[in-house]
């Protein structure tokens, strides 16, 4: 089953904070294309996250829509829920997220699905990660839901 990131216009987006790593002349290209395809964590310090400029949202979902983008960003309490029911297939890597005026955002962390993987939380694809959503087991589905937690079902 799949589940994506709330996404319409009353929700908070994220993207990459292009300037940031333009500072820090990292090339955010690669990031992203780590992210997509690296299938055990190899990213070295945290990713850079800003508030979508074309974000006008405010609500905080539990799954953060990053416009396409293989960057993932949840909740602490999503990642909790999932510990709490055992659920593999899954880890999380830092972030550094700011809002609009560049205030630090709290209780969010970056989160990685497994690519061809078995566990309860997969990609949807067996090669790379979706920058739209992941797949999980119809049980953990019903949990999360259940948990009241923020994010839709997918197609």
């Amino acid at each position: 089953m799949s589940i994506t990131p709330l996404s319409s216009s009353e929700e908070l987006w994220v993207e990459l904070h292009y300037q940031r790593y333009a500072d820090l002349d990292i090339d955010h290209s690669l990031m992203v294309d780590l992210l997509r395809k690296t299938p055990v964590l190899q990213i070295h310090g945290s990713i850079l996250v800003k508030k979508s400029p074309i974000s006008r949202g405010r609500k905080r979902s539990d799954f953060l829509w990053a416009g396409g983008l293989p960057i993932h960003i949840v909740s602490s309490g999503f990642v909790d829920a999932l510990t709490e029911y055992g659920a593999t297939g899954w880890e999380t890597y830092p972030i550094d997220f700011v809002n609009g005026r560049g205030d630090e955002v709290s209780g969010y962390i970056g989160f990685l699905e497994d690519i061809g993987g078995t566990g309860d939380v997969k990609s949807s694809y067996e090669d790379m990660r979706s920058g739209f959503g992941m797949d999980v087991t119809t049980e953990l589905f019903d949990y999360l839901k259940a948990k009241k937690l923020r994010f839709k079902k997918g197609s």
